[in-house]
Parts: structure tokens; sequence; C-alpha cells
């Protein structure tokens, strides 16, 4: 396989892992020359494993589930310590609940990043030493991750990341907080969460669920995140008929 333009990145643990299949499944369908990497606490059981075998199987060698070391006090800042084994030329470091449903990730960033003139895509939140948990960067500005200090691992996951970055090149403050700084490809969804930010997504939503890919690993998905599904497409054809 030749070198990948983007590797979506992230780590989870627990319930999180529930999200793996549909996480992956959304971000290889729309962004063709990309690789999916997951670092995961503990090896996924034989049961889960089949959803995220089937999304292997539609995207071969575009899907890496592999364990990396957790620490558990800090579970939200392994995503960024862990260096990723798939090598790119760009590194998209996100949350595992959040499903992608536009296709132009690389693209989008590396607009930011020539528009602002700064080595990494990502956005200082206002009045404060943290940056957001959605970082985009090219492989050699971030990476190797050395072993980062006890002292660094005390602070919270995005100030941990603001203090990476800083340590890295320089950190662009002043840059305004909003949707063209730090967009979101898709929905925000959470199993903690009665309900999913679908926002303006209703009708991208409906129709990614209608593709063969989807409804090829849809039934191979954690319980929980069938019902999750399920309950949304609901919750959508409720408000359709008001």
């Amino acid at each position: 396989m030749t070198q990948p333009d983007l590797n979506i990145f992230t780590c989870c643990d627990g319930v999180f892992k529930d999200f793996i299949p549909l996480f992956a499944l959304s971000h290889l369908y729309f962004n063709k020359n990309s690789v999916v990497e997951v670092g995961v606490d503990s090896p996924i059981n034989d049961k889960d494993g089949r959803a995220i075998s089937a999304v292997q199987e539609i995207f071969p060698d575009r899907l890496l589930v592999r364990t990396v070391p957790f620490i558990p006090e800090i579970p939200a800042s392994i995503r960024f310590i862990t260096n990723p084994e798939l090598i790119s030329k760009y590194v998209y470091i996100t949350d595992v609940d959040i499903l992608c449903l536009r296709p132009d990730i690389l693209e989008t960033h590396l607009d930011i990043m020539n528009t602002n003139n700064m080595g990494y895509s990502n956005v200082v939140r206002p009045g404060t030493e943290r940056l957001t948990g959605l970082h985009f960067t090219p492989y050699k500005n971030y990476y190797p991750m050395e072993k980062v200090k006890n002292g660094l691992l005390e602070l919270s996951n995005e100030k941990l990341l603001y203090q990476l970055v800083k340590n890295k090149q320089p950190l662009n403050i002043k840059l305004p907080f909003n949707e063209a700084t730090r967009p979101i490809f898709g929905i925000h969804a959470s199993l903690r969460r009665n309900t999913w930010n679908i926002d303006h997504w209703e009708d991208r939503w409906c129709s990614f669920i209608k593709t063969h890919e989807y409804r090829t690993v849809f039934p191979l998905f954690p319980s929980s995140m069938k019902i999750a599904v399920l309950m949304r497409i609901t919750n959508i054809m409720r408000n359709l008929f008001k």
C-alpha cells in the first residue's frame, strides 16, 4: 500500500469502543485516500469484532485497530500522546464519537493552514491555553511523540495538546473560534446523550444509512450502537411528519 494522504486517528476505551465500526465506516466511505487507526485499551472480543472485520473487508488495508498503553486517569489524552503505526502525510486526531458525513477533511484543513500560515489546523479556545480536541497536522510537525513528562500528563486533555503543539511550533492564539476555523465533518454522537447533535446533517445521514456499505455492516454493530442508531432514525422520521 502506498503512503496514504491522511490518517484519521483516535483512541478509546470502555463503552466508547462500540463506536469504532460506525466511526471507521463513515470516515473511510467519505474520505477516499485515507486510513483510520484506532488505539484501544484492550482487545475487542470476537462478537463485537465482527463489525470491525466487516469494515476491513469493505476497505482492505485501510483500518487498523490495535491495543495501546492506556493511563486510566487520563483516557481522553491517550490519542494525543500515542504515535500512529500507519504513517501518512497528514494526521487528523479526532474523537471516536464523531461520525463523518463529508469528503473534504484533508482539503478543508489544508486551506485553513494555508490561509492562516500555520503548521497545523486547530484553534485555541478563547481566553484559555486549550486547543480543541480535533487536531489536524502534517505528520512530521507532530510526530514522533517522545515520552511525555509526568507534569504535562497532569493537564486536562486539551491543555495537554496545547502544550505539546506549543513545544513543536508557534501557536496562533488570535485565530477566531468559529465553524470556519474549527470545522466538524459530521454528527457529534454519544451513548451518554439522549439526542445526538444532528443539526443540519439529517439528509446526509439518511443517504449514508441507505448505502450498501452501511447496510452490510449495520447488522453486526454492537447492540448498544444498533439501538442508538435506530433511536436517531426514529426521531428524524418523527420530525419530518410534525
